[in-house]
């Protein structure tokens, strides 16, 4: 497995479909050059480095697609088990996998969402996995729906983020600009 760095430009308002072609037509320039090791990117590219955060990305997005190695030894059942270290490598990875029924048909995809501790609480990182599905939902339904137009928060989220915006609401009295000038000149005074 090779990561590779991959930016999407959503400029112009395209709508999805165009954004799957902006991003496919991008991804096969990049898989051109997949045999270039990361680590060898981030040597050329020489990044600021720091511990805080990732020297190119911060949000990885993993989909498993291959088949299940399967191992047959006589006598002997094999499954495989994922293993969580509890230690997130980025930010945010969000990662999906394919299943399949018995005959190895696709019959949808799983995600999960690991998340760095330190810079999100629970709730706000499930908020974000419950806007990507929302996200998911919209472009699914009508692949020519404009990605800004989409609704990713809900009405209460819309209401708390329109009233937190508002400020504090403060009581004046009508007057004319000049009149609250003067006024304001005789309080200074005073």
């Amino acid at each position: 497995m090779n990561t590779l760095v991959l930016r999407t430009d959503l400029s112009g308002d395209p709508t999805f479909r165009e954004v799957l072609e902006r991003v496919r037509d991008f991804d096969l320039d990049a898989y051109a050059h997949q045999d270039v090791p990361f680590e060898r990117l981030v040597d050329v590219l020489s990044p600021t480095r720091t511990e805080s955060f990732h020297p190119l990305f911060q949000t990885m997005v993993v989909l498993q697609n291959q088949e299940s190695a399967r191992i047959d030894l006589p006598g002997l059942s094999v499954t495989s088990q994922p293993v969580h270290t509890g230690i997130s490598k980025f930010d945010l990875t969000f990662s999906f996998t394919e299943t399949h029924d018995e005959a190895g048909r696709v019959t949808g995809i799983d995600g999960s969402l690991e998340f760095s501790t330190e810079l999100f609480e629970v709730a706000t990182a499930r908020s974000l996995a419950d806007r990507l599905t929302r996200l998911l939902d919209g472009v699914t339904s009508d692949p020519d729906v404009r990605v800004h137009s989409i609704q990713m928060l809900t009405e209460p989220e819309q209401q708390r983020v329109l009233e937190a915006g508002r400020g504090e609401v403060r009581r004046f009295s009508p007057s004319t600009v000049p009149a609250a000038f003067g006024a304001q000149v005789v309080r200074g005074s005073g």
